[in-house]
């Protein structure tokens, strides 16, 4: 049985989505602070985190940073407030989804399934040691890497850094939780966006990810950088609207 851990402070909102959830067949945990919260996901396994806020919150969004630097569980948003820059924040927080309420259980429902389905092929993915992407072969039990079937060489640290933003794709990951997978210590921000730059730079020029076709390794500014597998190409016009 999957498990959801689902974090709100009013908790009469939360009944109604509990019963949804638990009708399909989840175990789900409500809590009702950040720092139970917290405390579950570094004790607990959860296939998916539910932050149902009323009110977008700083620690709503570092309660988030924080399961992304530490974990892989898929996060989802729920919030009542639904501005271009809640939704900005809570997706460079992290967040694999932000859901803006009122929302349609099933739509609801379909936002959770997906997210599921994702985690999950991820991890067979991952468990067979291969990861595939375009041209890109990562192979995590040999250490190396391919495009287009021509091995590319890479220092150590450098795989590292490649196979856990590839581990992660469409995820928002810090250059300071990348540091201490890449390097094995810990540093501040700004060290750590200067270490991860250079050794971004160094994978780009080594495997082309750079270019127009996928995947591309993204910079989030302020925050870090993503893994992105899109098969075709990137509009950089971001202004429109979307009907």
């Amino acid at each position: 049985m999957r498990r959801i851990l689902v974090t709100q402070s009013d908790r009469a909102a939360t009944h109604g989505m509990t019963n949804v959830l638990r009708d399909q067949g989840f175990e789900v945990e409500n809590v009702y602070n950040t720092e139970e919260a917290l405390r579950k996901v570094a004790s607990e396994s959860w296939d998916l985190v539910i932050l149902d806020i009323r009110t977008p919150q700083r620690d709503s969004f570092e309660a988030c940073q924080y399961v992304r630097e530490h974990t892989t569980i898929p996060v989802v948003i729920l919030a009542t407030q639904g501005r271009d820059e809640h939704v900005v924040k809570g997706l460079n927080a992290g967040a694999d989804d932000y859901l803006v309420k009122p929302i349609s259980a099933k739509v609801f429902l379909a936002r959770v399934y997906a997210l599921l389905r994702r985690a999950g092929r991820m991890r067979e993915q991952a468990q067979n040691g291969m990861l595939k992407y375009g041209d890109l072969i990562v192979d995590l039990d040999r250490c190396q890497a391919s495009v287009q079937g021509e091995p590319v060489k890479l220092t150590a640290s450098e795989f590292r850094l490649l196979s856990c933003l590839a581990r992660n794709p469409g995820r928002v990951l810090s250059s300071r939780s990348l540091v201490r997978e890449v390097q094995g210590y810990d540093c501040s921000p700004q060290e750590a966006q200067r270490i991860i730059k250079v050794h971004v730079h160094n994978l780009r020029k080594k495997m082309g990810l750079d270019c127009k076709k996928p995947p591309h390794i993204l910079n989030v500014r302020g925050f870090g950088y993503i893994f992105e597998r899109r098969t075709g190409p990137r509009e950089e016009n971001v202004n429109q609207i979307l009907t």
